[in-house]
């Protein structure tokens, strides 16, 4: 992953509030299925129609390759049994300024992507809270995102450098944000590093 940032996309991500309408069918949201080829098929498809480029599709191949693709914190939202949306949680390295270095303290969200015809109706806000209380659940202090600086904040996103988290990148504050969890203390700050996948991204 280079300085470059994916927020610019037509996805999910863009500075608009999910609006669910009345007569839409129900949207659920459930973990992908350890081992089922037509979820993990079901979640590249969503990617690549998310996106205007196959980027993000190839990362969650090399994530899955990397075994960093755990299906416990794959999330996808189904709307009459089709997958719509999917959104990821991995693991990261909190490097602390002692040097001492800890696993899944931090983890990251990303990819999140919702086929165009489902954007702006919910389904990603929904996805967004799943993973959140996943990490909650799992007792994780803070969860960290490369993304558009108008939407994440109200799922309680902030600038992450102002929380003490760095990344090993450039990213500018307003798309380098984190949200702290009840499991947050202060020997939480520090470096934080993404799996190889994202870093190897172009």
């Amino acid at each position: 992953m280079d300085d470059a940032l994916p927020f610019d996309r037509p996805t999910v991500d863009q500075p608009t509030v999910d609006q669910p309408t009345v007569d839409q069918p129900t949207v659920r949201i459930r973990r992908e299925r350890p081992g089922d080829p037509a979820d993990v098929a079901a979640v590249r498809a969503v990617s690549v129609a998310a996106f205007p480029t196959d980027a993000e599709a190839r990362l969650l191949d090399a994530l899955r390759a990397a075994g960093d693709c755990d299906p416990a914190r794959s999330f996808v939202a189904v709307v009459d049994g089709t997958v719509v949306g999917h959104a990821l949680l991995t693991a990261m390295i909190l490097e602390r300024p002692d040097g001492t270095c800890d696993a899944d303290r931090i983890v990251a969200l990303g990819p999140v992507a919702v086929t165009p015809e489902w954007q702006r109706r919910g389904c990603g806000g929904e996805l967004v809270r799943a993973v959140l209380a996943q990490a909650e659940r799992e007792g994780a202090a803070a969860v960290v995102l490369l993304g558009h600086p108008t939407y994440y904040p109200r799922f309680g996103f902030r600038p992450a450098r102002e929380q003490g988290l760095l990344p090993t990148a450039s990213w500018p504050d307003a798309a380098w944000m984190a949200c702290r969890l009840p499991a947050w203390t202060p020997q939480d700050a520090g470096v934080v590093h993404y799996a190889r996948a994202f870093m190897e991204m172009e």
